[in-house]
């Protein structure tokens, strides 16, 4: 009866341990980001992948032992697992002078993607908060399933008041769009 509950206790130990491995690593990346203090509350970043794909982008909202609240450029919360930093690129936009901000928009195939494009630039171009010029604003389309993304930059001067700038200029092209009669959002 020994060696049975001998087997049953390693069996135990073991499935908590393997249980308890993504909690720990949670648990130590945290405390890592905390020391190292790569970011902090407020703070603007765009994350990316090892090969320099982007993942998100926009300001720190909390920073717990356990994960990172981001608040995207559009408002949505993004959580992200303090484990997952240990394989990602952070760049703190506070650290960095100006910010450059790419943002994207929908629109269905059937739209004057002409007559968008020049909505966007006529916006972007429009904010006296933004170092955008003719010469470095770019704006491409491309189709993703049902519906052709715009994709165009924002650099604005002052990081402090950049997440401001974007989420305005967006809430302009967004308004802009819905009002034109041949442009529909996707």
């Amino acid at each position: 009866m020994n060696e049975y509950n001998a087997v049953i206790t390693t069996v135990i130990i073991a499935a908590i341990t393997f249980l308890m491995q993504k909690v720990l690593s949670n648990l130590f990346s945290g405390i890592a980001l905390i020391v190292s203090r790569p970011f902090k509350k407020g703070d603007k970043v765009l994350i990316k992948y090892m090969n320099g794909n982007e993942i998100i982008s926009g300001r720190i909202e909390s920073i717990s032992v356990m994960h990172v609240k981001i608040k995207t450029y559009n408002r949505d919360i993004c959580i992200i697992p303090s484990n997952q930093f240990d394989n990602l690129v952070i760049i703190n936009r506070d650290l960095s002078g100006g910010v450059n901000h790419t943002e994207t928009i929908g629109i269905t195939p059937d739209s004057n993607v002409d007559k968008a494009i020049a909505l966007i630039r006529a916006a972007v171009l429009s904010d006296v908060q933004t170092e955008n010029t003719d010469e470095n604003t770019q704006i491409t389309c491309k189709a993703v399933g049902s519906r052709l993304v715009l994709t165009y930059n924002v650099r604005t001067y002052n990081v402090d008041t950049s997440f401001e700038v974007c989420s305005d200029i967006t809430r302009r092209i967004v308004r802009d769009l819905s009002e034109a009669p041949d442009i529909t959002i996707a």
